[in-house]
């Protein structure tokens, strides 16, 4: 992958969907099949991609909807990743919420399934230090 910036056009960047600590994601459509792409933006000096490939690849393990990565220079902190859309749950519950039991009784299956598919020391323990960290982050996003 080329780090210059991806040119606006039929297979150009759409818009730069979220930040993610110093991530940034970009929609890319595809023209010659009007599918699209996440492009992910990672610097390598502040970002490590390689947990990301493998907590994605643990949940499609599992059975769960996660972005595969289709292509990766974890040198310069590229991915190139299948779209999962970008309907959230929050948009569909707004906009149809008779949706809401199902979409509610999908996402608590998903973490059940998630829960079961877990292996001791896979993955760090989510415990009181880890939780801290993360709260930490609410103030800076």
């Amino acid at each position: 992958m080329d780090r210059a910036p991806i040119p606006r056009g039929q297979n150009g960047a759409s818009n730069r969907l979220r930040r993610c600590q110093l991530r940034r994601y970009f929609r890319i459509s595809l023209a010659d099949s009007g599918e699209s792409r996440i492009v992910m933006d990672a610097p390598p000096q502040q970002e490590d991609c390689r947990a990301f490939i493998a907590v994605a690849d643990l949940l499609r393990q599992a059975g769960l909807n996660a972005p595969a990565v289709l292509a990766q220079d974890l040198e310069q902190g590229f991915l190139l990743l299948t779209d999962l859309g970008s309907t959230t749950y929050l948009a569909q519950l707004q906009q149809n919420d008779a949706d809401a039991d199902t979409l509610f009784r999908d996402a608590t299956d998903a973490l059940i399934t998630w829960q079961l598919a877990s292996r001791p020391g896979v993955l760090p323990p989510y415990d009181a230090p880890c939780c801290g960290r993360e709260l930490d982050l609410f103030p800076d996003w």
